[in-house]
């Protein structure tokens, strides 16, 4: 999925891949590939899977699942949903099928 590859900053990229590794081969093992940023690795895994469609809400049913600042790669550690396109709303909240339960 294109967003658990976008949401990775170039210098928090696991290398997938190896030197030299197209972006057909890279794709075919389940990574995600970028060749804008030199220095970093261009073929890397993915963020963990999140189930987008309980990720789906009104902004205003979000609940806080993280803190003023959290990384979309610590928000995924604590399995819950990350979107920061919208301002003044939490951004990593938990999806839907866990809300109302305490962890």
């Amino acid at each position: 999925a294109p967003c658990r590859c976008s949401r990775i900053t170039p210098q928090k990229r696991e290398n997938c891949g190896f030197p030299g590794i197209t972006s057909d081969q890279c794709f075919a093992s389940g990574c995600c590939f970028d060749s804008n940023f030199a220095g970093v690795p261009w073929c890397f895994h993915p963020l963990p899977k999140q189930e987008s469609e309980e990720c789906v809400m009104e902004v205003s049913a979000r609940r806080n699942c993280g803190y003023p600042g959290i990384s979309p790669e610590e928000c995924a550690s604590r399995k819950c949903c990350f979107s920061d396109n919208i301002v003044d709303v939490p951004w990593c909240f938990f999806p839907i099928s866990v809300q109302g339960t305490v962890r």
